[in-house]
């Protein structure tokens, strides 16, 4: 009977690559939820690091990034399985740290309190750097090295100049999300010949979120 069950789960999540529980429910019936958690665990699957773990997917069926990362939609798959665990091993594995703001646009997923709690429990480290929180591994020669290698690419950033026309441009566009492909677009337009990295880590240095409005936007509605 458990063998049966657990093959028609496998059919479902091949069927439907990307699924929940309730839809799983709908779908194999006579199962109850912690008879479905031990189907699930007869078969090889994965739990989303997103959604708080709500969607399942077959292990056959993932095509991992370089990262260790893959997306159905806006649901994201880990090889280090758990946000916590991926957030861990994306610090680990930087050659400079990450920032919030790297994280929630690699991750596509808020990460503020996931980085609290990993920083409290002294899985990972924090360094104040320039105007943010740089998160490091928690060995501390590790930690060392992404420092040094953070501030050898701020040496070799952008000119005082082209900064200021990544700001200008960004405030311009200030009454949409800062998208970085159009930002960096309209930036070659206008003579800047700036990758969409440097772009990027302008905004991360000055607290503008790829996505959001900048602050000047907000601070101008809330005047209204």
């Amino acid at each position: 009977m458990a063998e049966e069950a657990a093959g028609r789960l496998v059919k479902v999540l091949r069927r439907r690559r990307v699924v929940d529980l309730a839809a799983i429910q709908s779908e194999v019936e006579g199962r109850s939820r912690r008879s479905l958690f031990r189907d699930l665990a007869q078969i090889d699957y994965l739990a989303s690091f997103t959604h708080a773990g709500r969607y399942y997917t077959l292990v056959e069926l993932v095509s991992f990034d370089d990262d260790g990362l893959w997306f159905h939609a806006n649901i994201g798959f880990s090889r280090a399985g758990t946000l916590k665990e991926t957030v861990v091993k994306e610090v680990e594995e930087s050659e400079a740290g990450r920032t919030h703001l790297e994280l929630a646009r690699r991750l596509r997923v808020r990460v503020h309190n996931t980085l609290l709690d990993l920083v409290s429990h002294q899985r990972i480290a924090r360094h104040a750097w320039q105007r943010c929180q740089l998160y490091l591994s928690h060995d501390g020669a590790r930690a060392a090295q992404q420092v040094s290698r953070r501030e050898e690419q701020a040496a070799t950033a952008l000119s005082p100049a082209s900064t200021m026309a990544v700001l200008a441009e960004a405030l311009r566009l200030s009454r949409a999300p800062i998208d970085v492909p159009t930002l960096t677009a309209r930036l070659r337009t206008g003579g800047e010949a700036l990758t969409a990295a440097q772009v990027e880590a302008v905004l991360v240095r000055y607290g503008i979120e790829p996505g959001k409005k900048t602050p000047a936007s907000r601070s101008r509605r809330s005047r209204r």
